[in-house]
């Protein structure tokens, strides 16, 4: 059994619980999540398993949807409602206000990245040095904003919707807010609705997948090559050996070969097995270039 998993998971979980229980309800030694979500956070959350997990970086670059809900009047050294609070203010922003300062911050900006985070800081988890108190923060990166739209303001509470690229930390576009508003902001609650083509009304909570597994129902696995839409190049029956041992195949090996259509092709014999994938090469003869190899013919199975 091999693919990803569109994991819903709910608050309180952390994401590494998750991917603990998806081995124990499967009864499998590998696997890895794809974007790591608070544990007071949910959503989606994909789980590769066994050998998917062999390409997830591939799953990684993709863009994001949040529904957050704020708490302004508030700050904490965490970004969110589980942390310290360091202020409060009792100043309320119109409507007006809010609306102006969401504006401008669609597309690339600078924002603090959470202390309590799991980025590395001279080789230590930012979180481990928080708690120490040994940072306020850890550090600053370019985060990008696609768009951010109000669902709904009733101060102290502001329920957004953003949508971003991957590496935004939602808490630091909420600290940032605050900042901006004047009245500070906290997050409260987060749901992620989308990772990549990872949609949440397609997820599967825990317990359902529970559930399925019990009825022998593994329809909650989704293929890789559903998952990733590479265009499928078709070896010559003599070429999969070949393939199979690393050897870098000519073009006339190939009986389809959709060069132009991407980077990144999966490769199939003629029955469409598919056997591993290779990326665009810069050799006229030698087209593409193995990346990985799947010797077992079962790997989307």
């Amino acid at each position: 059994m091999n693919g990803v998993i569109n994991v819903y998971k709910e608050s309180g979980l952390t994401s590494f619980n998750v991917v603990h229980q998806v081995k124990k309800i499967l009864n499998i030694k590998k696997c890895g999540h794809i974007g790591t979500l608070d544990p007071i956070a949910e959503g989606v959350l994909p789980v590769c398993i066994n050998h998917a997990t062999k390409v997830s970086e591939y799953l990684m670059a993709s863009d994001k949807e949040y529904i957050a809900m704020i708490r302004l009047g508030v700050k904490t050294d965490t970004m969110d409602i589980s942390g310290k609070i360091l202020e409060n203010s009792e100043y309320i922003p119109g409507i007006e206000e809010v609306n102006g300062v969401v504006k401008e911050m669609i597309g690339e900006k600078e924002y603090k990245i959470p202390a309590f985070s799991a980025v590395k800081i001279a080789g230590e988890r930012a979180y481990k040095l928080a708690r120490k108190g040994l940072i306020d923060d850890a550090g600053s990166r370019t985060m990008t904003v696609y768009d951010i739209s109000i669902i709904k303001y009733e101060y102290p509470q502001l329920l957004i919707k953003v949508s971003c690229e991957k590496g935004t930390y939602i808490r630091s576009l909420i600290d940032y807010l605050g900042d901006r508003l004047t009245c500070f902001g906290t997050m409260e609650n987060l749901v992620r609705t989308k990772n990549g083509i990872f949609d949440i009304k397609n997820s599967f909570k825990l317990s359902q997948i529970a559930d399925m597994v019990k009825n022998g129902d593994y329809e909650f696995v989704q293929q890789l090559n559903k998952v990733i839409d590479w265009p499928v190049c078709i070896l010559k029956d003599e070429y999969v050996e070949k393939f199979l041992n690393g050897v870098q195949i000519p073009k006339n090996g190939y009986i389809k070969l959709p060069i132009e259509e991407s980077d990144f092709f999966w490769i199939s014999d003629i029955n469409k097995k598919i056997i591993g994938f290779a990326r665009k090469n810069k050799g006229k003869n030698i087209p593409l270039k193995v990346v990985k190899i799947f010797k077992d013919m079962e790997f989307f199975q």
